[in-house]
Parts: C-alpha cells; sequence; structure tokens
C-alpha cells in the first residue's frame, strides 16, 4: 500500500502548480477496504486519456506535460498493487 500511496501522491506532486493543495483521505468501506482518495489542483486528465492512464507505458498526451519526466509505469503498477483504484 506504500507504494500505490507513494505514486499517487508523487503524480498529484508532480502534475500541480507550485503553493496549491493536495488532499488524501482514507476511507474504510462496508467490505472492509480501504479507499485511497487523492485530490490535487492539478492540470487535470482528459476522458479519453482517463480511461487508459493505467495502462503499461501509457503516458498522458498533454503538451504541458512533455517536460514532465516518467516513464509510464507508476499508476500501472499501483493499479496492478491495488484493484479498487478509481478515477474521479
Amino acid at each position: 500500500m506504500s507504494q500505490v500511496t507513494h505514486n499517487l501522491i508523487g503524480n498529484a506532486i508532480k502534475y500541480s502548480p507550485i503553493n496549491t493543495s493536495i488532499t488524501v483521505e482514507y476511507i474504510t468501506t462496508d467490505d472492509n477496504s480501504l479507499k485511497i482518495n487523492v485530490k490535487d489542483q492539478g492540470i487535470g486528465i482528459s476522458r479519453e486519456d482517463q480511461e487508459r492512464i493505467f495502462e503499461r507505458y501509457y503516458r498522458v498526451k498533454d503538451i504541458n506535460s512533455r517536460s514532465t519526466s516518467g516513464f509510464g509505469i507508476g499508476l500501472y503498477l499501483a493499479k496492478k498493487l491495488s484493484n479498487c483504484i478509481t478515477v474521479q
């Protein structure tokens, strides 16, 4: 779970403007699971990209994020480690 949380918060930091808020919430569900919500003030993700961001090596094709480094594997690994991740 620490790797999943690290990837989600790391992406929020990477793609958010400086001096903006990032909120992390942990919620236990009725089926004794843990739901993690990470909310930021970042650049956003298009509907098309939201359907693909958990694919291996997929990177959002936004011109503003081209200078941000990464291999496109962080969210893929987070999804594999935890089957309860959703995009809202």
